[in-house]
């Protein structure tokens, strides 16, 4: 059973663009990933929204553990003023 998620994401207003630029290169990494299903990028208001769905737990963890997620979180999280991580459940 794929596993869904949302992620609301709060960049600080003068590092938005940048943020943006630094998300496409990583979305577009892991959406060759093994067991990635959907990794969509929007913007809503002041923040990007991912909805990601995942073949399972082990492609979530092996996805945390490459070098460029790694790599783009050290490079962002100072920068971020919130960020909410919602698992979906299926209602079927």
């Amino acid at each position: 059973m794929s596993l869904n998620i949302v992620v609301f994401i709060i960049p600080e207003a003068g590092f938005f663009k940048e943020f943006g630029r630094k998300l496409a290169i990583l979305k577009e990494l892991t959406i060759n990933e093994n067991g990635c299903e959907i990794f969509d990028v929007y913007i809503f208001e002041n923040k990007y929204v991912l909805i990601e769905r995942w073949a399972d737990q082990a492609a979530i963890d092996a996805h945390m553990r490459e070098i460029y997620t790694e790599e783009f979180i050290n490079q962002t999280k100072a920068h971020l003023e919130g960020i909410e991580v919602y698992r979906l459940e299926s209602t079927q």
